[in-house]
């Protein structure tokens, strides 16, 4: 089974950001252990999903409609349930999974900025 050119060029960007953002925590934390790791890619997961929500599901259906309220709250209930989810596979007593490149990064500046960076599409 080929891949189409086209579908390669839509997935490699995934790809290198995802594998970017994975590089960045095993540069930050370079005395993790086997138990880190797995966090973090339980971490790493679960933000692919609520990414991938947004990207696919929740913006098309509604912020490009312009229907922001309910984008608004859809996308606050999606996030809770990520940290829930979060919360739940990955206690923060038992692990250590800190990447202090992004503490300077607000949740909602990060939010915003992702959504007005597609306005281009």
């Amino acid at each position: 089974m080929r891949i189409k050119a086209t579908k390669l060029l839509t997935i490699l960007p995934h790809i290198f950001f995802w594998g970017f953002f994975t590089f960045l925590f095993s540069q930050q934390n370079p005395e993790a252990d086997k138990h880190d790791y797995l966090a973090w890619f339980t971490v790493l997961g679960v933000c692919a999903v609520e990414v991938y929500v947004n990207l696919y599901i929740l913006l098309p259906k509604y912020f490009f409609r312009k229907k922001y309220l309910i984008y608004s709250l859809l996308l606050f209930l999606t996030v809770g349930i990520a940290a829930l989810v979060l919360t739940w596979l990955v206690p923060s007593s038992k692990y250590s999974i800190g990447a202090p490149f992004f503490q300077h990064f607000g949740v909602s500046q990060t939010l915003t900025d992702h959504s007005r960076s597609l306005q281009m599409f």
